[in-house]
């Protein structure tokens, strides 16, 4: 008897010990740990967890800046940048749980991936078999006296000389007023992204250049949308020739403005650059405390154009009297 209590007493344990090793999990990893200069990767952001997971990436852009996950895992494309490391950071939102609904806090998981070039092979050179001319070289004059051809034009004609102009097309500083390039700038460094919050609306562009002979174009004060903005820097050199810098600037997507929709709680999108207005709608813009959003209005119904929590974009009906609104 005293046995078979033992033995129950022991299961009873073993079945605890294994209920408490499958606990909660989150990671995020990468589809591989190296990619070409403006190549695409994807990585993976989940486990054993409940919840909206906020990405950001470090020199390059991603296909999505949010993603839900309920004891699964998520895949989001990842463009990279020109040189450098990639780094993709994921952050777990406000109510984030376990399996079980209980609040897990795990922190921040990051990914990094490492930008390299691709070696261009050369063939190795055989040494030559050729067997010496013992013809008389063409280029020998025929004439003692002659002075031979290819040396006249080599020799540098010091009567009305004409100076070649300056091919330097580099710059020596370029600069913003918000954010932060990434790569750190290197006149020999062609792209450059920079990050930025979704309220910002405009970005201040400045540049020197290497030779005071040149000329710069694109400079000055730039407008921003949401999402990605390109912005080029043209270089043009004393002879005319030209270098092209581009400055990828992104404006968060993210909502800021959430709204109630029955039992669930929709982003307001403000990036709406590709969706197609409903006929008959009218657009008329509404701010709340001083984030803005957009309305679309008829003879009887007001809509917005939302997201959920699993990245489902759409129209939703809104009584824009009654907007219950929240701030994040």
């Amino acid at each position: 008897m005293r046995k078979w209590f033992t033995i129950i007493i022991f299961g009873l344990m073993l079945m605890f010990w294994n209920r408490n090793v499958e606990a909660a999990s989150f990671k995020i990893t990468a589809s591989s740990t190296k990619v070409n200069p403006n190549g695409s990767f994807t990585v993976s952001v989940g486990g054993d967890c409940i919840g909206r997971v906020n990405l950001s990436v470090t020199n390059g852009t991603l296909s999505a800046n949010s993603v839900w996950v309920e004891q699964n895992y998520q895949t989001v494309s990842v463009k990279a940048g020109n040189s450098g490391t990639v780094t993709v950071t994921a952050t777990p939102a406000v109510g984030f749980s376990d399996a079980d609904a209980n609040e897990y806090k795990p922190g921040t998981r990051s990914a990094k991936v490492s930008i390299i070039a691709p070696t261009i092979s050369t063939p190795t050179e055989k040494p030559t078999t050729q067997k010496p001319n013992t013809q008389q070289p063409t280029t020998k004059p025929n004439n003692p006296t002659q002075k031979p051809q290819n040396n006249a034009t080599t020799k540098p004609n010091t009567e009305g000389e004409v100076k070649e102009k300056s091919s330097n097309n580099l710059l020596s500083a370029l600069t913003t007023n918000v954010g932060n390039l990434e790569p750190v700038f290197d006149a020999n460094i062609n792209e450059y992204n920079i990050k930025l919050p979704g309220d910002t609306q405009t970005i201040l562009i400045n540049a020197e250049t290497a030779d005071s002979k040149s000329q710069v174009e694109g400079l000055g004060e730039n407008k921003l949308q949401v999402g990605e903005n390109i912005i080029n820097i043209k270089v043009i050199a004393e002879d005319n020739s030209e270098k092209i810098y581009t400055i990828k600037v992104y404006v968060d997507e993210t909502p800021q403005v959430y709204l109630k929709y029955r039992d669930k709680e929709i982003g307001v999108v403000t990036n709406l650059k590709d969706i197609t207005i409903p006929e008959g709608f009218n657009k008329k813009e509404y701010t709340i405390k001083e984030h803005k959003i957009s309305i679309f209005n008829n003879e009887k119904f007001s809509i917005f154009y939302g997201v959920d929590n699993e990245n489902n974009k759409s129209f939703y009906i809104i009584d824009t009297e009654k907007m219950n609104v929240q701030i994040k």
